[in-house]
């Protein structure tokens, strides 16, 4: 692009990573940052191009230059928390999200991605306002629901975590982990047939829902219905092959031992 000025690289390294061109992009901003070295918008967007390269400490290094010129980039600072997070830096993390509130607390992501870390830091009773806040800023938004309903079901709560699993299908009726998730309450309450009706519409919704078919596969088995049973273990192990030192450990699929089709599911 002889003559381009850096916006002009810059947009063009934006367009470059909106069709996964990553090192295109990579290069595109890195000419921008040459011709224009405060521009924060091309570090950042360079963050994200090593981030789409799984270049983590590269692009916690590009985040950082960014919010050095632009200590207010709310983008900057929510990906360097997601990149800290994804590198098991939660304290980093939640540091970053709390940077991006202050300098705009009306984005509802940043409260998702602050909760998420709070989460793993098992600070639920904080998840859980980091989800409300979200959902006052988003009443609709599902994922705030499906979290804030684990953080619940962390918290011992079944009640509440099942009210904002439902809350999540009524917002998204094809949220196949909000079925699966209630699903387990239901379970857990032994509402055995209830159970089965949500973990039939995760698989219906997901089909990959390996966890779901898990569990429907239990329930079969307390019902002695084989058919069902060895189509859910089918599907289980296609998914996920580790499953199958785990089916032929249970006592509750003891009773198909022997079957010719259950051996070689397990085999």
């Amino acid at each position: 692009m002889p003559g381009s000025s850096a916006e002009e690289f810059f947009e063009s390294g934006t367009a470059k990573i909106q069709s996964c061109d990553f090192e295109g992009a990579i290069t595109d901003f890195s000419e921008a940052i040459r011709m224009s070295p405060s521009m924060s918008k091309a570090f950042r967007g360079r963050g994200h191009s090593k981030m789409g390269m799984g270049d983590i400490q590269g692009a916690i290094a590009d985040y950082t230059k960014a919010i050095k010129f632009d200590s207010e980039d709310t983008e900057a600072l929510r990906s360097r928390g997601l990149a800290r997070f994804s590198e098991g830096i939660y304290d980093g993390a939640i540091r970053d999200y709390g940077k991006a509130i202050q300098a705009n607390p009306k984005e509802s992501i940043t409260y998702l991605c602050r909760g998420s870390a709070r989460i793993a830091q098992r600070l639920y009773d904080d998840a859980i306002t980091d989800y409300t806040k979200a959902l006052s800023l988003a009443p609709d938004c599902t994922e705030a629901y499906l979290c804030r309903g684990i953080a619940k079901r962390y918290k011992n709560d079944p009640t509440g975590a099942s009210e904002d699993y439902t809350k999540a299908i009524e917002t998204d009726p094809n949220c196949a982990q909000a079925y699966n998730n209630r699903g387990n309450i239901k379970y857990q309450k032994q509402d055995f047939d209830g159970a089965m009706v949500d973990y039939g519409q995760a698989v219906e919704i997901d089909p990959g829902l390996w966890q779901a078919w898990k569990s429907l596969a239990v329930l079969y088995s307390d019902n002695l219905d084989k058919n069902n049973c060895l189509e859910a273990l089918k599907n289980l192990v296609e998914l996920y092959p580790q499953m199958k030192e785990w089916i032929r450990s249970q006592n509750f699929f003891a009773w198909l031992q022997g079957d010719p089709v259950f051996e070689e599911i397990t085999a």
